[in-house]
């Protein structure tokens, strides 16, 4: 049940990863409105706050997506 788990929370977040970084009125809208990006618009303002959410934890996010994928099918086989 957990690899299960580990593979589609893993596409998930690749897919809101990549989601994030292709739509530039979804990316927009979430540092906007979203409260987890509060600290970063307060910190770097909005249009910093989401060039470094693009640059860092896009990839980031694409990176663990991937492992908990690969994990997850690693346990399942």
């Amino acid at each position: 049940m957990l690899p299960i788990i580990m593979i589609i929370i893993g596409i998930f977040n690749i897919g809101l990863a990549v989601r994030f970084r292709v739509d530039q009125k979804f990316a927009e809208n979430y540092v906007k409105h979203s409260p987890k990006a509060l600290i970063w618009r307060k910190m770097f303002g909005e249009e910093k706050a989401l060039k470094v959410i693009k640059n860092i934890f896009v990839p980031l996010g694409i990176v663990i997506g991937l492992m908990l994928v690969l994990f997850g099918l690693s346990m399942y086989l």
